[in-house]
């Protein structure tokens, strides 16, 4: 690029002392998709050769790149952003950090968006990444990206108010230079205050899901910067004037709903980071905090404050609270709830059959609403599940390795019983499988509302540590009534911890360290942990740092290292995986007795393929059983081989195979072989199109139609459960080999003698009193939501829920397995993710009412004869734009079907009544759709395929 041309994009890199990572983020921005770009680096006044670089970098690009150097250092981000904006020369601006990079297309993609909608600005989603925790990726405020937006102003998209940053958008820059727009000189946290009048200013901006900003994060940085550096408390008083600079910007200019989302951030954010570091800060700290955070808040007016605290989670309602209140013991305790799930440091009261958070500020009705948490359940709470808030009140050395302790229980609502009680001190590793030991104390005393300990560990009594393996040992308290036990850890102020160590010797020599420290976790619970203290155990280890920060020897590892990588990136690879199956390990011999099991692409041991490796093991039979996990083996049979799916052990396993067990699809790199025979149970009955179908589908490419179609090939016998089954599922999938009717062996459940057992263990699992009936509600899929992350939207009040229904029912939650929900600490006494549950058939034999809107489950549940109602908020979007239907469910639903969250709840509220108004359109369904199902589909499969049987002859 010439330099009397005119670039598309101007991009202003600012650099302070980082010479070394500058040129990256330079070269980030010389590799754009976009080509026409130009670099201005602005140079503040760096002194560690920076500055050398800049020019250097100049040099290299003429008429690209230019370097600017300011006189003096600004002390902050604002000054050499505002001269790189007026040097640039571009229609577009963009910003970048000397640290981060952009993403390859960041520029092209914002770009071209923002001449496509002449917009303001345009901003793009932002990766974090966690250079110490291995480039670990995290999305910056996802909510915001979900797709893309075009807004007129941004109280049609105020949602915009979550992302303060300015490095990930593209502004037209006389769009900055007609409304005065820069970043405020001498003032930190300027991303804030220029991101709020650039979001107030801009009649037109646009959002894009696409990623355009990498943030590199180094959490163990040498020097943090200066907006990191908490315990100053000029960072929480420059935030705070930072906040009120931005409410003076939007007086008068924005909706209410604007500034409640501003407010909202500021609590769950920027204040929410102060609260979990004050317990560590000095007293003057506290004090000055308190002061300058009540004053803050004060000045929100009720009428935009009372909303956000009614929708935030509830701890964090009552720190707000406990702020204003100038209650610093009352905000520490809710400190404790938000840093550490369901502790309780407080102490909780009843007053007329409600429970409170303490008994302070119960005088009015502000005070009685933000601090009454009756919803938590605390009473009914399983022993084992409490967090008893537990501190160390006094520790000291006690000789030859044993540490005298005392502590303190706080004995929420009298759980702990006055008789029958034992206090125990349990020491561990924190690896799992490492060495734990148990010392009973010397002495423990009830006095009603606290529980008071004495004892003494033994740290020269356990076993030598491995050394890099066993380097941390937790100390928790373990308290047992009535045949329970609780586990607790032991909290301890790190201001107040004394300097205790211990001589130990690692088994692996004193590299790995030769004494236990005494120190306080990063949840402020007491510890040890291993460190070189001795000066043997310290030349050791600096002579083996010595070693490895030798240059020859960092370039060795980083070597190896990417050799490594690439061994391992090419022994994974899914092309190299596809040819090894078919030309190695598909000329293995098929192993006559092995069987592979796998349930919704490893994600579950559950629905039918379940129930048929269970009656294969209840008979006894003699066949070697691998079942296939995606993420973790955890809740899988523990009498089977365990394999991760796409592992090698996973591809040798289906190579040589008898037979596949299936109810969604074995991996598409893996062709049958001859003597292999497929059975594939399937999933659900269909309402939703399916197969060849889908609109989706039909529109495909012939080399993705032939893909799909020569999947389903594969199959060799395919389950199905009614007359309906036969008429859409085979023909949208174009089958033409052996149908099974059986039914569904994961409905076998539902309709043995054995399911009154199964209800109670299940019920029992998830502590569901024995008083209340269970409503779940298990909705589908929703295609739209494919692209990222997708947030579960319940669509149901809970609080509604509680007040109206909360007496008699508990409401479980199961959201489809490629959807997120997280429940309200408040609503946990009667709402339970089940989620992670694996098998769903437990579940809907447990349930009491079903709440579904256009799920398979419908079909499984009826033969239970229980109610079920049919919640079908989107009924049009989904059945004629989203999949298409066989059906319309409302004409033959065999329970009411509803459009919203008051009509769901007056449907249940009357359930009973309901059910039995249709109970001819409840037997019509289930004659229709599960006319194959007798209770016996599992025995069946295993008659004709692993009992020995004369093949082809059905049992």
């Amino acid at each position: 690029m010439a330099p009397t041309d005119c670039p598309d994009v101007s991009v202003v890199v600012i650099v302070y002392n980082d010479a070394e990572r500058l040129p990256v983020a330079v070269g980030s921005v010389l590799d754009q998709s976009l080509r026409n770009v130009e670099v201005i680096i602005v140079d503040d006044h760096s002194t560690d050769g920076s500055g050398a670089v800049a020019d250097r970098l100049a040099a290299s690009h003429p008429g690209r790149i230019r370097a600017i150097h300011l006189p003096e250092n600004s002390g902050g981000c604002s000054r050499p952003r505002n001269v790189g904006i007026d040097h640039a020369r571009a229609k577009y601006v963009m910003l970048l950090d000397s640290d981060d990079e952009f993403d390859r297309h960041a520029c092209r993609n914002l770009f071209v968006k923002a001449e496509e909608t002449n917009a303001d600005f345009v901003a793009g989603r932002v990766l974090r990444v966690h250079v110490n925790k291995r480039n670990k990726i995290t999305p910056w405020f996802p909510q915001v990206y979900g797709k893309t937006v075009d807004a007129a102003g941004i109280s049609e998209f105020p949602t915009m108010f979550w992302d303060m940053l300015s490095t990930n958008k593209i502004y037209r820059r006389e769009f900055l230079d007609e409304n005065e727009i820069r970043f405020p000189d001498g003032l930190f946290y300027e991303d804030m205050l220029f991101a709020t009048r650039v979001y107030t200013a801009a009649e037109r901006f646009s959002v894009i899901p696409q990623s355009v900003y990498r943030w590199m994060v180094k959490e163990q940085a040498a020097t943090q910067s200066i907006t990191h550096r908490r315990h100053e408390f000029k960072n929480f008083s420059d935030r705070i004037h930072i906040h009120r600079e931005m409410d003076r910007v939007l007086d008068g200019r924005v909706s209410d709903d604007v500034l409640e989302l501003k407010a909202e951030r500021f609590l769950r954010h920027d204040l929410r980071l102060y609260l979990n570091d004050l317990p560590e800060f000095p007293d003057d700290y506290r004090a000055k905090f308190m002061e300058l955070a009540a004053e803050y808040l004060t000045e929100i007016p009720d009428r935009i404050l009372n909303p956000v605290l009614d929708r935030i989670q509830q701890p964090l309602a009552i720190a707000v609270f406990m702020i204003r209140q100038g209650d610093f013991e009352g905000l520490m305790t809710a400190i404790d709830f938000l840093h550490h799930k369901w502790k309780l440091s407080t102490d909780l009261v009843v007053r007329d059959d409600r429970v409170y958070w303490c008994d302070r500020h119960l005088d009015t009705e502000e005070g009685r609403r933000r601090l009454d948490v009756t919803a938590y359940g605390i009473p009914e709470r399983p022993f084992h599940r409490l967090y008893f808030h537990n501190r160390v009140v006094s520790m000291a050395h006690a000789g030859a390795g044993r540490v005298a302790l005392s502590g303190e229980i706080v004995n929420q609502l009298g759980r702990i019983p006055r008789e029958g009680f034992e206090v125990a001190i349990d020491v561990g590793s924190t690896k799992p499988g490492m060495q734990h030991k148990a010392f009973k104390v010397s002495r423990a005393e009830h006095h009603g509302d606290r529980i008071t300990w004495q004892g003494t560990i033994d740290l020269a009594g356990l076993d030598r540590p491995g050394g890099l393996r066993e380097r941390v040992w937790n100390v928790r308290t373990r308290l047992r009534v009535a045949g329970e036990e609780n586990f607790t850890p032991l909290a301890v102020d790190p201001r107040s911890l004394p300097e205790l160590r211990f001589a130990v010797q690692p088994k692996i020599g004193p590299v790995a360290g030769d004494h236990l420290e005494a120190y306080a976790t990063a949840h402020r619970n007491l510890a040890f942990r291993l460190i070189n203290l001795g000066s043997t155990s310290i030349a050791v280890r600096n002579a083996a740092e010595r070693v490895l920060a030798d240059p020859r020897a960092v370039k060795a590892r980083r070597s190896a290292g990417r050799t490594i990588s690439s061994l391992r990136k090419l022994r994974n690879d899914g092309t190299t995986k596809a040819s090894v199956y078919k030309k190695v390990l598909m000329k293995a011999p098929i192993q006559s007795n092995l069987v592979v099991f796998e349930s919704h692409l490893g994600k579950q041991y559950s629905d039918s393929p379940r129930y048929i490796y269970e009656e294969l093991r209840r008979r006894g039979l003699p066949w070697e059983v691998v079942w296939a996990y995606e993420d973790s083996p955890k809740g899988f049979p523990k009498d089977a081989t365990l394999v991760k799916r796409y592992s090698w052990e996973h591809l040798w396993a289906l190579a040589r195979a008898r037979y596949w067990v299936d109810n969604h699809a074995v991996p598409s790199m893996c062709p049958k072989r001859p003597g292999q025979e497929y059975i594939q149970t399937w999933h659900g009955t269909a309402l939703k199109r399916m197969g060849f179908d889908l609109p989706s589908v039909k529109r495909g490419s012939q080399g993705s139609i032939e893909s799909l179609r020569a999947q389903f090939r594969r199959w060799d016998y395919f389950m199905v459960r009614c007359d309906h089954d036969l008429q859409t599922l085979v023909p949208a999938f174009e089958y033409t080999g052996e149908l099974l009717e059986y039914g569904y062996p994961r409905n076998d459940l539902l309709q043995q003698d054995g399911r009154a057992a199964a209800r109670d263990r299940v019920r029992a699992a998830l502590d569901i009193p024995a008083d209340k009936r269970v409503v779940l509600y298990a909705p589908t899929y929703r295609e739209s939501a494919r692209n990222g992350r997708h947030d579960f939207d319940l669509r149901i009040d809970l609080e509604e829920f509680r007040d109206r229904l909360g007496e008699d029912f508990v409401l479980l939650v199961r959201p489809h397995y490629l959807d997120t929900f997280q429940i309200p600490f408040q609503y946990s006494s009667f709402v339970r993710n089940v989620a992670d549950y694996h098998d769903i058939t437990e579940l809907l034999n447990i349930t009491d009412v079903l709440v579904t809107d256009y799920s398979s489950l419908m079909f499984d549940y009826v033969l239970t004869g229980r109610p079920i109602v049919f919640f079908t908020y989107d009924y049009d979007e989904y059945t004629r734009e989203e999949r298409g239907a066989y059906f319309d469910l409302r004409e033959v639903a065999p329970g009411p079907v509803v459009e919203d969250g008051d009509a769901l709840l007056a449907a249940l509220a009357r359930v009973d009544e309901t059910h039995t108004e249709y109970q001819g359109a409840y037997k019509s369904f289930v004659d229709r759709f599960a006319n194959f199902d007798k209770g016996d589909a599992a025995r069946r499969v295993v008659d004709r395929f692993f009992a020995g049987k004369q093949r082809g002859v059905d049992a």
